[in-house]
């Protein structure tokens, strides 16, 4: 797989899809170096758009996802208290009590489950097994036909064919923004665009993890790649030092939220680089 970005265009592009891979995702982190620049002053587009439309209950083609797994665990000890109630105290079943009971079951079990994320994520963390929060809070709706038309519209508003990620999210700090994506349909076509709203040129730093992935079952073998793109350095970081045209490479294997990392390598090459000038 080869990105490509056109500081012309300010496009980001898919140009050499892989057959390697069933699924792919794709984490971009968008850096100015002009210390009078910050996250306001920029647009990842079309996404800066729909995260809006989806923030201010807009019709949008993003939705956010819905935290089902949480909505389980606290149905699960509701249905607890719920039986606990038929053996031992039945003919309080129906009672405000126990209706109280199970539904302030069902609301803290739902918590709980955060709280026992959390701790799992800490525990775990640059551990070679560890637990990863799920890290997209869109999800692409189902497409209508008025809504086929409206990208089409979009696509020419933007002189690109883009392509959407089926998940997504963009995270927005201070002095740079995160664009994360998920796909399972792919091709050769625009990523992304980013908008300039500064009157004045400025140049960004990028920092990729492509993450190519080929599923048997539910077991997820996953290859990740690193590497840091700007106008004077493209290569891997590794201990605080740049090692220029290389890429950094970790071998994972994923069940659900689980990633058991097998082994992390430095490879010569890139996944991403600058488009020739014309």
């Amino acid at each position: 797989m080869k990105f490509i970005f056109n500081k012309q265009k300010s496009t980001l592009r898919l140009e050499e899809p892989s057959n390697n891979y069933t699924e792919f995702e794709l984490s971009l982190v968008v850096y100015p170096l002009n210390t009078n620049i910050n996250a306001d002053d920029f647009l990842i587009l079309p996404f800066d758009e729909y995260t809006d439309e989806a923030e201010d209950e807009q019709r949008s083609a993003y939705l956010p996802k819905v935290d089902n797994v949480s909505k389980v665990f606290g149905l699960i000890i509701s249905i607890v208290i719920l039986i606990f109630f038929l053996i031992f105290l039945p003919q309080d079943l129906f009672s405000v009590q126990s209706v109280i009971s199970i539904l302030g079951a069902y609301t803290l079990g739902k918590d709980f489950w955060k709280d026992i994320e959390n701790v799992l994520v800490k525990l775990t963390q640059n551990r070679r097994l560890s637990y990863k929060e799920n890290q997209y809070y869109y999800f692409l709706k189902r497409n209508s036909t008025l809504d086929e038309f409206l990208e089409y519209s979009r696509e020419l508003r933007y002189k690109a064919n883009f392509f959407f990620p089926q998940k997504m999210d963009l995270i927005k700090e201070s002095n740079s923004k995160t664009f994360k994506g998920f796909y399972k349909n792919f091709e050769k076509g625009a990523i992304l665009f980013i908008k300039n709203l500064k009157n004045e040129d400025f140049n960004y730093s990028f920092s990729m993890k492509f993450s190519g992935i080929r599923k048997v079952l539910f077991i997820e073998f996953i290859d990740e790649y690193f590497q840091l793109l700007n106008d004077s350095a493209s290569g891997a970081v590794v201990n605080d030092e740049l090692l220029n045209d290389k890429v950094l490479v970790k071998r994972i294997v994923r069940i659900g939220n689980l990633k058991w990392y097998v082994r992390e390598e430095v490879v010569g090459g890139s996944v991403m680089r600058f488009a020739p000038l014309t």
